[in-house]
């Protein structure tokens, strides 16, 4: 029976195939793509997504049975011609995307959109559940991807710049994604493409790019997108009384395999190229985020919602609660946003990192050394988007409100998102594990989320020029990367159901190095964030926000893997070590810093400051959870063990990333060793008291019985931390006259002839504050 069935499957292919050809004299007319056809195309090939058969599967049409003989001469009486008809959904679907390769992207757009609203409409009889709508949604994707592929038209051609109509803007951005597919197609631009385009007028770039966006997979997945969660977010989770986040991520992951898996060469003579999957990775993670939060913004709540809050107001950043569609409430004094507004679009960055990279994982077509940009323009990608979609959210009447907070909130949730769906795969593929490719990919997808996040922020008109608070942009981005890298060592990385396996069941044994992965995610969010604020215009103000930002990335990174750290047990002070390690060096060797100018007066270099900037958050974060969590004393013990030992890790790890990164930088190790003792000292009296409850306006009035304990554990951790580095840097000799070596020799009581940076030991009359570079304390900031 299941034989004369499937004979009688491929005898309706056939028969489409053959309605098909039918159609395609109208079809090459470009007109619309026929509905009849799709439906009969997913209809014939659907066994390929129930496969396994669905639960459902007692919903799916039924047919009746047909004799063997029936089937076997009305295959034979098809004839030849029809045995080289394509087979597969993939296949059926991209012969009527193509029609006879004159239907443009917007065209072929309005099929994947058909085809969606009838797997939607019909789930129930085709018996699909949430997964197999995800693989329907990437077989579509990758079909229609390569029928706007499967092209022979060349720019500068009567057929190209018949595509070029319209009146639409054409951005700086997709002038740039031209001229890459023209780098593309001809290297050397022996053909004159991409000269002729440089030298034409605005018009006709404008006409070009247009003809572009209509022709190639670039400018496809620019649309598909919007298409594909608006069929689905919310009609169909209401519809279906299902979680709208599950929904989202499952048609994210089906994005990003379509996309991933598609076969995109083109030749160009003997040439044949590939588009940048990185890029079309980026412009689908844009598009689906800005699709997302569009559809939070222009419905309202339903009752049939589950996982799905819409509705997106401005709200002052100095309030403690808001309407309830924001969900802004908790505590006065430490407001926050319930985590189910913004889990949705966690959930969209996690389906998106997840299936692209277990695409590349699965087909091998990008080299391993390239996994942890592709990991990186999808975390920068999104993060992009949804900065951009909130600046140009309308506003109402009360000129305190903005969209402030709630970008801080949103940037978290897709640095997490993105984070652990990446992480996910790189660390459960061996040879990825062995090549240490999980800790790449944690420091690029820190990067790119946190320099994106402060380079949209700087270069997008806010209402009112009100721009968001760098600092906290920073830290919302470092604690994302960081809780999502750690959640995703101590989720099951081989099933793929994203369920949490038992870590205690198991021992407590993560996926990866835990320790190796606070110390990638600080480091990228430290570096992408302050390099992005240095390459701005510095003035003197925007100076102390940089080291403002530096403070803020390393809290983030530390509160983050430090909570995690003790939610998820492991060892602690390690954590608190690498991940302050992390956020110094980053911090230090960032790009750009250059750029910046010493004030005059100044004798320290800023990069001194930042490593002061950096110690500061990292001491303030580690003694905030420490205390909040585990209930520390410091204000009635005098030496409260956890507190003393989480100062001592904290700044061991600053001083260590600090004077290596300075190093590396050409800064002289004994400043910013002092200045790593300074921010530790304040950072961690800072921590405590404000997990403790103290203002943050008046903090140093708090008297604490640990603070003479803090302050020695301070000190040492400094001290054993810059001969640590000695050990790691290289020996330098320095050829000083005898006048310098005098001065040297009485300041720090040393060799010039023969000392290493790394070994100062100060002049032991001076201790503590008594040798502190700044006058002024480093202002207080509370945890977001």
């Amino acid at each position: 029976m299941s034989q004369q069935f499937n004979k009688f499957n491929n005898l309706l292919r056939l028969m489409v195939g053959a309605l098909f050809f039918c159609c395609s004299f109208l079809i090459l007319e470009s007109r619309p793509i026929d509905k009849t056809l799709i439906e009969s195309a997913i209809l014939i090939n659907h066994e390929e997504l129930t496969n396994p058969p669905s639960e459902h599967s007692s919903s799916r049409f039924r047919r009746s049975i047909i004799q063997s003989s029936d089937v076997n001469s009305s295959l034979a009486g098809l004839g030849t011609p029809w045995q080289d008809v394509p087979s597969g959904l993939v296949g059926t679907m991209k012969g009527l995307f193509t029609g006879a390769r004159s239907n443009s992207n917007d065209e072929i757009k309005d099929g994947v959109r058909l085809a969606l609203e009838y797997i939607r409409d019909k789930k129930d009889n085709l018996g699909l559940d949430v997964d197999q709508i995800g693989k329907a949604t990437e077989s579509i994707v990758r079909a229609a991807l390569e029928a706007s592929n499967d092209r022979s038209t060349l720019p500068g051609s009567l057929e190209w710049n018949a595509f070029g109509g319209g009146s639409g803007k054409v951005t700086s951005d997709e002038n740039e994604l031209y001229r890459n597919y023209l780098k593309r197609l001809d290297p050397t631009d022996v053909n004159g493409w991409a000269q002729s385009f440089e030298n034409s007028s605005v018009v006709e770039k404008e006409t070009t790019v247009r003809a572009f966006l209509q022709i190639a997979p670039e400018g496809l997945v620019q649309l598909l997108p919007l298409v594909v969660i608006e069929t689905f977010i919310p009609s169909a989770s209401r519809a279906w009384k299902l979680s709208a986040p599950d929904l989202v991520k499952s048609l994210s992951e089906g994005m990003a395999r379509g996309t991933m898996l598609a076969n995109l060469s083109n030749s160009v003579g003997s040439v044949t190229t590939v588009p940048d999957r990185e890029k079309l990775m980026r412009s689908v993670s844009e598009g689906t985020i800005t699709a997302t939060l569009n559809q939070m913004a222009t419905n309202t709540l339903d009752g049939a919602d589950s996982g799905f809050y819409p509705g997106i107001s401005p709200i002052d950043p100095n309030a403690t609660t808001s309407d309830s569609s924001m969900m802004l409430g908790g505590n006065p004094k430490e407001p926050r946003f319930h985590p189910s507004k913004t889990r949705i679009l966690e959930y969209v960055a996690n389906g998106l990192a997840y299936g692209a990279l277990a695409a590349a994982k699965d087909s091998g077509n990008i080299a391993s050394v390239n996994i942890p940009a592709l990991a990186e323009g999808i975390g920068s990608g999104a993060t992009k988007a949804a900065i951009e979609f909130l600046a140009d959210a309308p506003l109402g009447l009360d000129p305190n409100q903005n969209h402030h907070l709630f970008s801080y909130e949103v940037v978290k949730s897709i640095a997490s998102g993105t984070s652990l769906g990446s992480i996910m795969v790189a660390s459960s593929h061996k040879p990825w594990k062995i090549e240490k490719l999980p800790e790449s990919v944690a420091e690029k997808v820190s990067f790119g989320v946190a320099s994106a996040a402060i380079e949209t922020n700087s270069l997008k008109q806010w209402p009112n020029n009100k721009k968001a608070d760098v600092a906290l942009l920073g830290e919302a981005a470092a604690f994302g990367s960081s809780m999502g890298a750690q959640f995703a060592t101590v989720f099951d990385p081989v099933a793929d159901n994203y369920s949490a396996w038992d870590y205690e069941l198991y021992g407590k044994k993560a996926s990866y190095d835990r320790i190796a992965l606070a110390e990638a995610t600080s480091k990228g969010s430290s570096q992408g964030a302050i390099a992005k604020a240095a390459d701005a215009n510095v003035t003197a103000s925007s100076r102390q926000e940089i080291l403002n930002l530096a403070r803020g990335t390393a809290m983030g990174s530390v509160l983050s893997n430090v909570a995690m750290a003790i939610y998820y047990e492991t060892d602690l002070q390690s954590v608190i070590t690498a991940s302050s390690k992390g956020s110094a060096y980053g911090s230090v060797t960032a790009d750009n810093l250059y750029k910046i100018e010493k004030p005059q007066g100044q004798t320290e270099e800023f990069e001194v400051e930042l490593a002061r900037a950096s110690a500061n958050g990292s001491t303030t974060g580690a003694l905030f959870e420490v205390v909040s969590l585990l209930g520390g004393k410091p204000d009635i013990r005098r030496a409260d063990v956890d507190s003393v030992n989480s100062a001592k890790s904290a700044t061991y790890g600053s001083t260590l990333g600090a004077i290596l990164g300075g190093d590396k930088a050409g800064q002289d190790a004994v400043a910013i060793k002092q200045a790593v003792e300074q921010g530790s000292t304040e950072g961690s009296l800072d921590g405590v008291a404000l997990a403790l409850g103290r203002d943050p306006n008046n903090v140093g009035s708090v008297n604490l019985r640990s603070t003479a304990s803090i302050k020695m554990a301070v000190g040492s951790g400094n001290t054993l931390a810059a001969t640590k580095a000695a050990a790691e840097m290289a020996t330098k000799t320095i050829k000083a006259s005898a006048s310098d070596m005098l001065l040297l020799m009485q300041k720090y009581n040393i060799s010039p002839g023969t000392t290493n940076p790394g070994f100062v030991f100060p002049n032991p009359s001076k201790k503590g504050e008594e040798d502190f570079l700044f006058e002024k304390k480093f202002p207080v900031a509370s945890p977001i």
